[in-house]
């Protein structure tokens, strides 16, 4: 959630079991760890079925953990595998451009 230290969040409404998943590091510098945990209750509050995942060290990236488990989450939502390289076996689903390799 985005917002100053110290904001009240009261929001109506409920996600009626949606699943979120908040993935963060203990040393992000643009998301502190305590506003992901503080999100997380919000949204258990709203019935949100929430996977929080604290990555050490880290800083602001995204890692292989993540995208699997969205990869998984999308795919049971849907009913359907997902795969985010534009082969998903969703009629709807437009073209992706290739994935990006990764650097080591």
């Amino acid at each position: 959630l985005i917002g100053p230290p110290g904001t009240m969040w009261n929001f109506d409404g409920t996600f009626d079991g949606t699943p979120v998943f908040l993935g963060c590091s203990d040393v992000d510098a643009h998301v502190p760890a305590a506003r992901v945990h503080e999100s997380a209750e919000v949204l258990r509050r709203m019935g949100a079925e929430v996977t929080e995942r604290i990555y050490p060290g880290m800083g602001h990236l995204v890692n292989e953990d993540e995208i699997e488990f969205a990869r998984e989450l999308m795919s049971s939502v849907a009913g359907t595998p997902i795969d985010f390289r534009g082969d998903s076996q969703l009629p709807w689903s437009p073209p992706l451009p290739p994935a990006v390799p990764e650097v080591r």
